[in-house]
């Protein structure tokens, strides 16, 4: 088919166009999802590389709030001031590449007793305390000599009264300290709200949803 040379050269500009955009589409990536928070990070760091990267150093040099932090990613605060959803209000929380999403903050502890054994739980705004979900647990670090301890970590849930009972609030921390006689000076706090508890509320959501829409459509008033 003999077309003229204007229209020839107009139906192969649009060629040639159409086949760099479907180029550019496969091989450019699209923007994530809004629902979906940029990550942050390939994955949260381990226990030991928390430990051993970033609170070893920041005890051993002191705790100097003025000297920038080794990692963006780490604020420092006192945990204990208010209680988490509070505490993170203002913070963007870092996201890693799986969608979990978690806070991190040195922090000191406060002693409870004059002999440091016993710490204070208890946030200062009174919602609520810090409850110790098991005992302090070794964090080893895997050598060429074997397994050396580099420090401990223990859990806690947030939980609040209501009607005199406690209730857990879904909010988690684990406390990480070194292990020594300075142990207690800084410790290193990763807090995140409970994929579990978060699963459950949405479901427990959706179901009122549902309760409320089925109550509507037994309602004679809206047969009439």
């Amino acid at each position: 088919i003999f077309l003229p040379c204007s229209l020839g050269h107009t139906v192969y500009s649009h060629i040639l166009c159409w086949a760099m955009v479907a180029t550019r589409s496969k091989t450019t990536p699209g923007p994530l999802p809004r629902s979906r928070p940029r990550p942050d990070l390939a994955a949260h760091p381990s226990e030991e590389e928390l430990i051993t990267s970033f609170l070893r150093p920041r005890v051993v040099s002191g705790d100097d709030r003025d000297r920038p932090c080794s990692a963006s990613f780490i604020h420092d605060a006192d945990v204990y001031s208010a209680g988490p959803g509070e505490l993170t209000a203002r913070l963007a929380p870092e996201v890693a590449s799986n969608g979990d999403s978690a806070w991190y903050f040195f922090s000191a502890v406060r002693a409870k007793t004059r002999d440091g054994q016993r710490k204070a739980r208890t946030v200062d705004s009174g919602d609520g305390c810090w409850h110790s979900e098991a005992g302090a647990k070794p964090v080893v670090e895997e050598g060429h000599g074997g397994r050396i301890l580099v420090g401990h970590r223990q859990g806690f849930s947030f939980v609040t009264k209501v009607d005199g009972r406690r209730v857990r609030s879904g909010w988690l921390m684990v406390e990480l300290s070194l292990d020594g006689t300075d142990a207690d000076d800084v410790v290193l706090c990763k807090i995140y709200f409970s994929p579990r508890a978060r699963a459950s509320a949405s479901a427990s959501s959706a179901f009122g949803r549902k309760r409320k829409a089925a109550v509507v459509d037994k309602n004679p008033a809206n047969s009439a």
